[in-house]
Parts: structure tokens; C-alpha cells; sequence
């Protein structure tokens, strides 16, 4: 269209918008629809405070089950506004006659479907309007409810409205009766809504993510929760468009073939430039918390993987009684992120009652017991052949569930996710086999790398660093040292051998990583602190160690309170350092 032309074209569109969204003011239709949307919206969230006040309901936030929940509370309420605004709007003008008689004014038709889809619609957003009451109720309650996630779900709704009234709006034109653009409305709106209920029992992974990635029942429970993809207005878009075309050909009297095959060529294009924009479509977290971002160390971590790194998750899709597992979802959106924020991963999602003998194979491969895969495993593989890599997460590892009287009543669900940490370690294992080497000197009086004697041992110590893949051994001599990453000086209480010294000390002025317990340990008849060897190294960094002890005052369970108090000089036998001899302290 011409510049010269828009403006006159959108004059006239805008003069049916406000002629239309005036009928709708001025009649019963309008009010009546308003006010049982409206009564049915107040009841809903009523009816949801209620059930989730239960002390035996499952936790979360009203309004994130009042955009993403049940058919009943939200689709019903919007399927039936949208099939009752727009079952008037050219099959009561067709009916009357009227339709002919606005088509000879210089109006065309494009401009009587554009000016009645923009009226309507704003007419729906009105509507939605006194809803944000509620979230002023919760305040005023008490509550903090998160406004990112409510600003998701209106997105939502602005979405499926946009959706459902372009479907209305092609009904009314396609039929010469208001009821039969209501119930064709209201099934063809039903359909698109349950048939994301079917990806699960899809004959094909293609056809399985092309209704997984079109589900208007996954987009709503996204954005409730605070998932803003870039994909689903993208998605919208593309149907919108396409069905208020098919309307225009509609209205037109003089409809031709031609008119038809540039309906299905805008149709191919747009689906084909949604295909291509929810490839790049950013994916975003409008939580307060970030609860659904990952970390920087994440994506730190993410960068440097050299891959490829084949992660499985064979996780079921539905629990006992057929719920929904918690896990399989919050795995799918952390490896989704991880996925796009790193191209060296294939993330793949199975579920074993489906994928039966691919999952089992995978199981055979990694040798894990029946019991470990009941709500779900993670498996990763990296290199090929003899030099292939594997780990697997089991979901203890991942999650913690909630126990207690309520989940009898609500079901499954996570209490605590661990998964981006327990996932990242897996990751690094498989990908970078070679580990940082950590050299802990032993045989000069540090506390044993096996002990688990509380404060008297470094096991659990040893524990948490081979948690985080790194190889941990003991260092007596200054030989053992060779190859070592970071040298870890964990509270000698006598003094290392002098060649042990030198080797620290060259590591010190070359850069080298080390890391001092740097608490001194009072020894039984010593009148000064026991000696590492390393003080003249360490005072060159900066760092001395002082000399005077410092006691905490509070009163440890089943042992006499202890006072304040500080000594120079002679430590001997005092009995307010008597507790801590052989031990290493914290000094001033």
C-alpha cells in the first residue's frame, strides 16, 4: 500500500473500530458478557484462595495458578467471552443485510475486518482490567506477590485473546448465523487449546516437538510462571495474520481463487518465519529472583566445554497416579538454557514409558539399578571409542522432594533444585577428564585426609573437593609435589623439612597457587606458637600471623562457659587455651 493510501485506508479501519466498540457499549450483548466474565473471573480467584489456604494444598502463588491453571479456571472464562464477542460481528451483519450496504460505502473489506478485530480486542483488554484488583487485595493481605511473573501471565492473555478473536472473528464471517459462529468458535478454540494434551502420545519426536513448541496449554504455564519466550508471539503472530486474511476473503462478495492462494502463501510465510524467529527467539526471566537464569559461573562454565557432550534425561513424564513429575519439568527448562547458552550440548529428553528400549539401552550402558531411575536420571557421554566418557546424575542429586500430610493430598513436588550445580560437575567431568591435581601435606601434624574425628580430620574436606572433580592426595616431601595444581597447607602443627620449605617458597614467586590454614597451633609446654617454616614467606605476602589468641565467649553445649580472653607470650598450661592445644586457631 502506497503512503499516499494509508492514511485514508486507516481512517476508514478506524472508523469501524470506534463504530463497532461503541455497539458493544451500547447494547445488552456487551454488558451481559462483560459482567458473567467478570462474576466468573472474581469467582476463580475466590475459589483458588480457598483451595490453596487448605494446609494441606500444594504451596505457590495464587495468581501463577490462576493464568497456568486448570481448563475450568482460565480457558473456559476466555473461550467463551471470545466466542460471544465475536459471533455478532458479520454473521448478524450478513443475517440483517446491512453487510452489503456497509461494503458499497468506500469502505473495503479489509478495512471492515481490521476496524471490528481492533475493537473487539480492545473491548477484551478492557475487560481485563478490574482483574488487576486482585493483585492490590494480595498486597493489601499481606502478600508479596512477584509482579513479573502477573505481568507474564497478562502477556499471556493478551496472546490467547488476540488468537481466540481472530478465530471468532473468521467464524462470524464465514457463517450466516451468530450461534453457528459460537459453537464453531468455541470448538475450534477447545481444540487448540487440548491439542498440546497430545504431544506426549505424538507417533514421532518431530511431531512430538512440533506440538510441544505450539502448545497454547505450555505457553500459558510458562508465562505464569515467568518463562517469557520469544516464541510465542511469534507463534500468535503467525496465525492471527493468516485467519484475519481468511476473514477478509470472506467478507469480500467478490472473492476469487486468486484471493484464496495468496491466503495460503501468507499462510506458508508466516509459518515459516515463525519456524525461523523461535530459533532465535530470546528467552527470558521475568522473575524478581531470577529464579530460571543460570548463574555466570554457569555460563562461564558453559563457554569452555569443548564438547561435543551428549546429555540424555530419562525422567518419565508423569509420577504415581498419574501426576505430573516435578523434575522432568525443571530439567527441561535448565538444560534448555544450558543448551542455548553452550552449542557443544545434544540435550535429549526420553521418557522411558515411551522410549522404552532406547532408555533401557542407555540404562544397560551406564549399569544402573532399577531403584535409581524412578523419578529420573540425567546421563552424559563425551569422546568416542575407548576414550568415551560417562557420568550420570541420579535425582537425589538434582532435587530434594517435600515431605509431610500435604503431599498425600497435592502430590510430587520439589522442595529444593540443585540441578544447575549437580549438572555443571557432570558436565566438567565427561568434558575435561584431566583434573586440577591438589597436593595436601601430610606428616607434620595437619589433621588426616581419612579422619573423620570432627575438627580433627580433613576427610569431609577431601570429600567436598573430589565433589567438585578435583584429585586430591598427600604430599610428605617435597617430591610429591611435582605435578601438583595448588599445594594446600592445612595446618601444620610442627614444622615442615626445610627442602619441603624451599619447594613452597619457589612456588610462591613463580605465581604458583597455594593455600595456607593459616591458623597457629599452641603446642603442650611451649611457651611460644609452633613454627611452619613458612612465616618469612608468607610475611613477604603480607601475611602474618599474630600472636595472641583469641577465644569465643560463647558457651558450646555440655561444656563450662568460657570468658573472653587474650595472652602474649607465654602460652604453657593456661586453662583458658588448654582446649586448644594441638589445634589450629585464629590468631591476632
Amino acid at each position: 500500500m502506497r503512503p499516499a493510501r494509508a492514511l485514508p485506508w486507516l481512517r476508514g479501519a478506524g472508523a469501524i473500530a470506534w463504530r463497532e466498540l461503541l455497539s458493544l457499549l451500547v447494547t445488552p450483548l456487551g454488558y451481559g458478557v462483560g459482567a458473567l466474565f467478570l462474576l466468573l473471573q472474581g469467582w476463580d480467584f475466590a475459589l483458588l484462595l480457598h483451595v490453596l489456604n487448605d494446609p494441606l494444598a500444594a504451596p505457590g502463588p495464587v495468581l501463577q495458578f490462576y493464568f497456568g491453571g486448570s481448563f475450568f479456571v482460565f480457558w473456559l472464562p476466555v473461550i467463551f467471552t471470545c466466542a460471544a464477542l465475536t459471533m455478532r460481528l458479520v454473521a448478524e451483519e450478513r443475517r440483517a443485510g446491512t453487510l452489503e450496504a456497509l461494503l458499497t460505502a468506500p469502505v473495503e473489506p479489509g478495512q471492515v475486518v481490521v476496524g471490528k478485530a481492533v475493537a473487539v480486542y480492545t473491548y477484551y483488554c478492557g475487560l481485563w482490567v478490574p482483574t488487576g484488583l486482585f493483585y492490590l487485595l494480595l498486597r493489601g493481605a499481606g502478600a508479596r506477590p512477584d509482579p513479573g511473573p502477573i505481568a507474564a501471565g497478562y502477556l499471556g492473555v493478551a496472546l490467547v485473546g488476540a488468537l481466540f478473536l481472530a478465530v471468532g472473528l473468521a467464524w462470524s464471517a464465514a457463517v450466516r448465523h451468530q450461534l453457528a459462529a459460537a459453537v464453531g468458535t468455541w470448538v475450534t478454540c477447545t481444540l487448540l487449546v487440548l491439542t498440546g494434551l497430545l504431544a506426549e502420545h505424538a507417533p514421532s519426536d518431530a511431531v512430538r516437538l512440533v506440538l510441544e513448541r505450539t502448545s497454547l496449554l505450555a505457553m500459558m504455564q510458562e508465562l505464569a510462571q515467568g518463562i517469557v519466550d520469544g516464541t510465542w508471539p511469534a507463534l500468535v503472530l503467525a496465525v492471527v495474520v493468516p485467519t484475519l486474511a481468511l476473514a477478509r476473503l470472506l467478507v469480500d462478495p467478490r472473492r476469487t481463487r486468486q484471493g484464496a492462494a495468496r491466503v495460503v502463501l501468507l499462510g506458508v510465510g508466516c509459518a515459516f518465519s515463525a519456524a525461523l524467529l523461535a530459533r532465535h527467539a530470546p528467552r527470558g526471566d521475568w522473575t524478581g529472583g531470577a529464579v530460571y537464569s543460570l548463574s555466570e559461573r554457569a555460563r562461564a562454565v558453559l563457554a569452555t566445554l569443548r564438547g561435543p557432550v551428549r546429555v540424555d534425561v530419562i525422567a518419565p513424564a508423569t509420577l504415581a497416579a498419574n501426576v505430573p513429575n516435578p523434575l522432568r519439568q525443571e530439567l527441561r527448562e535448565v538444560l534448555r538454557r544450558m543448551a542455548d547458552a553452550s552449542p557443544a550440548l545434544r540435550v535429549r529428553l526420553l521418557d522411558p514409558d515411551r522410549e522404552h528400549e532406547e532408555a533401557a539401552t542407555l540404562v544397560r550402558a551406564f549399569g544402573l539399578a532399577p531403584e535409581e531411575l524412578a523419578e529420573g536420571v540425567v546421563l552424559l557421554q563425551a569422546g568416542e571409542g575407548s576414550e568415551r566418557r560417562r557420568a550420570q546424575v541420579l535425582a537425589g542429586e538434582l532435587a530434594t522432594y517435600a515431605t509431610g500430610a500435604d503431599v498425600q493430598a497435592s502430590g510430587p513436588r520439589l522442595s529444593e533444585f540443585r540441578g544447575e550445580l549437580a549438572l555443571l560437575r557432570a558436565m566438567i567431568q565427561v568434558d575435561q577428564p584431566s583434573r586440577v591435581q591438589v597436593c595436601a601435606t601430610q606428616g607434620h601434624g595437619e589433621p588426616d585426609l581419612t579422619d573423620l574425628t570432627p575438627y580433627g580430620g580433613y576427610a569431609h574436606l577431601a570429600r567436598l573437593l573430589r565433589d567438585e572433580h578435583l584429585q586430591v592426595r598427600a604430599a610428605v616431601t617435597a617430591a610429591d609435589l611435582e605435578g601438583c595444581d595448588l599445594v594446600l597447607v592445612a595446618g601444620p602443627s610442627g614444622p615442615l623439612p626445610r627442602d619441603m620449605v624451599r619447594a613452597l617458597e619457589q612456588r610462591i614467586d613463580g605465581g604458583g597457587r597455594l593455600l595456607v590454614f593459616a591458623g597457629a597451633t599452641i603446642l603442650r609446654g611451649r611457651q611460644g606458637l609452633a613454627q611452619s617454616g613458612l612465616e618469612p614467606a608468607l610475611s613477604r605476602l603480607g601475611l602474618r600471623l599474630g600472636s595472641r589468641v583469641v577465644l569465643d565467649p560463647h558457651a558450646l553445649p555440655g561444656s563450662a562457659p568460657l570468658l573472653s580472653f587474650t595472652a602474649d607470650g607465654a602460652w604453657g598450661d593456661h586453662p583458658a587455651v588448654r582446649p586448644l592445644v594441638g589445634r589450629a586457631v585464629a590468631m591476632v
